[in-house]
């Protein structure tokens, strides 16, 4: 098949991005695959054939415009099998992948508090999740095909954009079992903790993510309900303006016991030095972060807010929570794990062995599948 895969950036470093990689390059050794990109990074430029999209890249608003009226220019030039669109990215396709739904976090996002953001920006993230939702509501329910995430996420599509459930399909991202594995262990958990200036009994937390949407408040909370927090790290690997956290971090008095190292593209390091990882999700239709370091035999604690969450059995491969603000639990769980290593071990092997199944060979295999259904519809040839 003749493919175009259309997303604003191609890499390893974001959700959409490394989704756009895995499975171009996945599908690259059966099919003829072009990626329509703004950027493009992390993947053989010889696999693929790739084409530039001209976009203004601030504000984000404008991107996302920009982006769509060039892609559609430049679509319109071409013919494929398939133009499978990532999210809300393409007005030509015939297949769309459902990464987020803008309506979904809406509802989430007016129950949190937004005293660290001015007036005029909360009025523009309103704005852009508003016209967003309109155009996923408008592209998915124009795609042959939606593939979500996560069962999840395909009740979003149903709920909040009326897609028809015979029309979405869950397929759970793919993790890389060979970048993320248990041998990382024994490879980067004593040099990574020297490096960082950890002592080798101190048990270490790590969280990976945005800071405010994943829930870094109520990690920073529920260590300082730990009955040593002295003898806990929080490692916290992500960019961004942590000042807010940092205060939060002085004023419960566990200032001591959190490490921000800002973005890191060695997240694998990171992972394998750390005891456990924390994702207290708000919202999150999957979560790599989950499923990469159960990959890596970490048992992870995380809310049933996070479409990966599904894949784990609570107390079995993982800790679920069900009320990801509730700091009590965490630390309550955080306690649990601490108090017993086989108990870590356990978790974590049982985590490695549920997630050995989402290789992105398999991943892609599905998609394919989903793919020759909608050319066997009889539309392909011309995607609207």
């Amino acid at each position: 098949m003749r493919i175009a895969i259309v997303v604003h950036d191609v890499g390893k470093q974001r959700g959409h991005d490394r989704y756009a990689a895995e499975l171009a390059t996945a599908l690259a050794a059966r099919h003829d695959v072009h990626v329509f990109a703004h950027s493009c990074s992390d993947i053989d430029m010889e696999c693929i054939t790739y084409h530039h999209v001209r976009a203004i890249i601030w504000p984000d608003i404008l991107k996302m415009i920009t982006f769509l009226i060039s892609t559609l220019w430049m679509l319109r030039k071409h013919s494929f099998d398939i133009v499978h669109s990532q999210g809300a990215s393409s007005l030509i396709h015939n297949i769309s992948t459902a990464h987020f739904s803008q309506a979904a976090w809406k509802r989430v996002y007016q129950t949190m508090e937004h005293d660290d953001v001015g007036r005029y920006r909360q009025w523009y993230h309103r704005l852009v999740m508003a016209l967003m939702a309109r155009l996923e509501k408008y592209i998915f329910n124009r795609s042959l095909s939606v593939i979500a995430l996560s069962d999840q996420v395909k009740r979003d599509m149903v709920d909040y954009y009326g897609v028809s459930p015979n029309r979405v399909h869950t397929v759970y991202n793919g993790v890389n079992i060979e970048e993320f594995r248990p041998s990382n262990i024994e490879k980067y958990r004593e040099s990574l903790r020297n490096e960082l200036g950890i002592d080798k009994d101190v048990f270490v937390l790590v969280f990976v993510g945005e800071f405010k949407r994943k829930g870094l408040r109520f990690v920073i909370e529920a260590l300082s309900l730990l009955s040593e927090p002295q003898n806990t790290k929080l490692v916290v690997v992500q960019g961004g303006d942590a000042s807010r956290f940092e205060a939060l971090a002085v004023e419960l008095q566990v200032r001591d016991s959190v490490l921000f190292v800002g973005h890191r593209n060695d997240v694998a390091r990171f992972y394998a030095m750390s005891d456990v990882v924390v994702f207290p999700t708000l919202y999150e239709p999957f979560g790599f972060t989950i499923t990469e370091a159960m990959a890596t035999a970490i048992p992870v604690i995380t809310s049933v807010n996070a479409g990966a969450a599904e894949l784990i059995h609570d107390g079995v491969d993982g800790l679920l929570l069900s009320d990801p603000r509730d700091a009590a639990d965490i630390s309550k769980k955080l306690e649990r794990l601490r108090e017993s290593h086989e108990l870590r071990r356990k978790i974590g092997l049982n985590g490695r062995a549920c997630v050995e199944k989402l290789s992105w060979r398999k991943f892609a295999g599905q998609v394919e599948d989903i793919y020759e259904r909608a050319q066997s519809h009889g539309r392909s040839k011309s995607p609207s």
